[in-house]
């Protein structure tokens, strides 16, 4: 047997124990919620909640990471998204928080509890049963294929882009974080969300939409780093401190999963196992720290959040407020389609509105439904109750959504499966559209889906465009080499040759 043939046996192998054990879990989530709680007891509800929860994320990150022998991007996303769906749960079970889960001043039922649980675990088993059919393995060799090609063209077009627009982008960004910074000291975080000099649109939140980008730039700067710099990881602490600062924290989630992504993939040189150790202590660092825009959150607790924070520990606090986003998933799942109709894809079809200036659709997007305008009166007092892709897919469809659900995974797969080619063929325009792409979809975890054309044109498209303005004046810089395909401009290979 030759070295390809024992390659595609052990990749056939471990493609199909990961989908045997996939249908396995999707038989019993189904079986699940056809039998119901076996208990009315709380507490008893809970344990076997969790239990299944902890089993079911195990066998599932144990199959992400044997599929391709590397930290992918879906190992990174369905790890990071068990504190927003399972966390809150977790802490109950060690007697961290309530005995109960509250949305506003009305606890979930057992059956609801159950019922969500086991939804969840169903859609994230049937998402990655769609990865799994058409996820690679990483080469073993693919970091040693990309040097050879790293300093080409597209690269140095892409560093060049990066720095003008980190540079370019500075003074607006830093003016429009330090004007969210005073409003959210005045009035409060609540309250900054929906006041008007917050929710500007057009030419009187230029400041805003350009510093939108600036996180693209900061990842984009990353991926073209070169050895010893540090001035990306110097700017990116600025902004994330100032973002935070201002209460919020999501940029600051994304823009760190997506740069502990592109380290694993490009920079580090530690093994899978070391890896992964690395990555635990960077996240429990990021949750303490995201504890601190909770107290630049003034008068928070006034505003009828979803919450129930126990601030005696900074990380309890910090997985308590992400899983929110359980909350949030729970209740659409628990409403839908028996008091509030589904949607039939209209959250979707405003997201391509939503691409569109406001100003030319007289706002259409945000009179549009979504789970945050829908819901909100059934979470909080206030508003921003935030929401996931699997309640906005449950809010659109009802129980057909897991059809969406094994598409996303498809989607996951190509896309890493894009990075991959893109960084050994050093086709670096495609390269940061797929990572860009990716920090969108961590996004999602907790947010609608339906922003992410918005998102991508907006914030992400510019700096490549820019990336092909200035790659015909560039040169590459791989000495005594021959012009090759990755010197040549990625729009003519469709951004990398995804032909």
């Amino acid at each position: 047997m030759n070295v390809s043939t024992k390659v595609k046996s052990t990749i056939l192998n471990a493609s199909a124990s990961s989908i045997v054990t996939l249908l396995a879990l999707i038989a019993i989530f189904l079986i699940m919620l056809f039998v119901g709680s076996p208990t009315d007891d709380y507490q008893a509800c809970n344990q076997l909640v969790i239990f299944a929860a902890l089993v079911s994320y195990v066998a599932m990150l144990y199959h992400a990471f044997r599929l391709t022998e590397s930290i992918s991007i879906y190992f990174l996303v369905l790890l990071v998204s068990f504190p927003f769906y399972f966390g809150k749960q977790l802490l109950v079970a060690f007697g961290l928080k309530p005995a109960r889960i509250y949305i506003s001043s009305t606890a979930l039922t057992v059956p609801s509890i159950w019922e969500s649980s086991f939804f969840i675990l169903l859609s994230l088993a049937i998402l990655q049963l769609g990865y799994c059919f058409f996820a690679k393995r990483r080469p073993s060799d693919l970091r040693a294929r990309a040097e050879q090609v790293r300093h080409s063209r597209s690269y140095y077009a892409l560093r060049k882009a990066s720095m003008l627009l980190v540079i370019v982008l500075a003074i607006p960004t830093l003016v429009y974080l330090l004007q969210n910074i005073q409003l959210t000291s005045s009035v409060g975080y609540g309250a900054r969300v929906s006041d008007a000099a917050y929710r500007r649109s057009g030419i009187a939140n230029a400041f805003g939409i350009l510093g939108a980008i600036m996180p693209y730039a900061l990842l984009a700067a990353f991926l073209t780093r070169e050895k010893g710099e540090k001035w990306q990881i110097l700017a990116t602490c600025i902004y994330s401190g100032l973002y935070m600062m201002q209460g919020s924290r999501t940029d600051v989630f994304v823009l760190a999963l997506a740069f502990a992504y592109v380290w694993f993939l490009c920079y580090s040189n530690k093994s899978a196992a070391a890896s992964l150790f690395q990555m635990g202590i960077a996240l429990a660092l990021l949750a303490a720290l995201f504890s601190f825009g909770s107290f630049a959150r003034a008068g928070f607790s006034d505003t009828g959040m979803v919450s129930d924070v126990d601030g005696s520990n900074i990380l309890v606090e910090a997985v308590g407020e992400a899983a929110s986003t359980y909350s949030v998933t729970a209740k659409v799942i628990e409403m839908v389609p028996e008091q509030i109709k589904t949607a039939n894809g209209e959250t979707y079809l405003a997201g391509l509105l939503y691409v569109l200036p406001n100003g030319l659709t007289g706002n259409a997007y945000l009179q549009s439904k979504s789970v945050d305008e829908v819901f909100s009166t059934y979470l909080t007092y206030y508003g921003g109750v935030g929401s996931s892709f699997i309640a906005e897919a449950y809010f659109n469809f009802g129980v057909w959504s897991v059809v969406l659900f094994f598409l996303f995974g498809v989607f996951i797969a190509i896309l890493q499966n894009a990075v991959e080619r893109s960084y050994e063929k050093g086709f670096y325009g495609t390269l940061f559209a797929c990572c860009a792409s990716f920090m969108l979809i961590s996004f999602y975890i907790r947010s609608d889906i339906r922003t992410f054309p918005r998102y991508f044109i907006w914030n992400a498209l510019p700096i490549i465009i820019v990336q092909q303005v200035i790659s015909p004046r560039v040169k590459a810089h791989t000495e005594g080499a021959e012009p090759s395909e990755a010197d040549s401009m990625d729009s003519q290979r469709c951004f990398g040759g995804l032909k």
